[in-house]
């Protein structure tokens, strides 16, 4: 079931009523294509990925070079490779749970 609903005012079969079968077929699947993945845009903007922001530093990084970054502060490195490790688990983690949801949506298991 998407999560977007269509106004009322979008009327599929009258939008195909002068097509050929063929063409209204089409239509009407692209359409609900277009509607599903409408719905995941909203899905993961209102709730999908939250990724945690770097925690605040004495040290300002964007203000120095990376390599003088990781010689000087090597504990940022550390700190950036587990941000890094958590954002990537929670996407690859999201992703699952859309592809999960795309195959139960369209009756795939």
């Amino acid at each position: 079931q998407p999560l977007v609903s269509l106004p009322t005012s979008i009327d599929v079969e009258s939008a195909v009523s002068n097509c050929d079968p063929e063409q209204a077929v089409t239509f009407r699947s692209d359409f609900q294509r277009f509607t599903m993945d409408l719905s995941e845009g909203v899905r993961s903007l209102s709730g999908g990925i939250d990724l945690p922001s770097p925690e605040p530093s004495d040290i300002d990084a964007r203000t120095l070079q990376p390599a003088d970054a990781a010689r000087e502060h090597p504990e940022l490195i550390e700190q950036y490779e587990q941000l890094l490790e958590a954002w990537c688990t929670q996407i690859e983690k999201y992703l699952e749970e859309t592809l999960e949801n795309q195959q139960k949506d369209s009756g795939d298991h």
